[in-house]
């Protein structure tokens, strides 16, 4: 990755050109090669999933619904695909397509996909506000540690795009 940034090339130590027949050749070796990528998406304008999520709306929100939660993980500040809208698996599906366009691989190993920030609560969350800070704590191996510990703070907002019943009934 460049600076940790999904969906992207070192263009120094990794240029594309150079990955992409070195895989080619771990292919034809019958080896696989399988990069690894994190949900956080580095709110960096510029970069083109950043800049293409933000445009449809497609990040995880703050608890007013309409600021995009900003957490840190690798590269960074960082925001999170919201998969509960309509359009982000296919938005997340088209940031692969391309990714694979450059370099072909096997697989992708989604790691750090449980939400995790670096920041507890993030960058502008209310650590206040009662369902961020409840009258208890989990018990997570003797810490009782808040619930927003290395993750996103309970306020935050998912599914703000546009559902229909569709989406959830099923056929019977």
């Amino acid at each position: 990755m460049d600076k940790y940034e999904d969906f992207s090339w070192d263009p120094v130590n990794y240029p594309v050109a150079e990955v992409r027949a070195w895989t080619k050749e771990l292919n034809e070796a019958g080896i696989h090669y399988v990069p690894i990528i994190d949900p956080g998406i580095h709110n960096r304008t510029g970069s083109p999933a950043f800049d293409s999520g933000l445009e449809q709306n497609l990040f995880i929100t703050e608890a007013d619904g309409r600021t995009p939660f900003v957490g840190e993980v690798w590269p960074g500040r960082t925001t999170y695909p919201d998969f509960f809208h309509p359009n982000t698996s296919a938005w997340w599906a088209a940031q692969i397509s391309d990714f694979l366009d450059e370099v072909p691989y096997s697989g992708l190993w989604i790691d750090m996909n449980e939400i995790s920030s670096f920041i507890n609560g993030g960058v502008t969350g209310d650590p206040r506000a009662p369902v961020n800070n409840p009258p208890y704590a989990i018990n997570n191996f003797g810490s009782r540690a808040p619930l927003d510990v290395k993750t996103l703070p309970m306020d935050v907002k998912h599914g703000q795009g546009k559902y229909h019943e569709s989406h959830f009934s099923h056929s019977s």
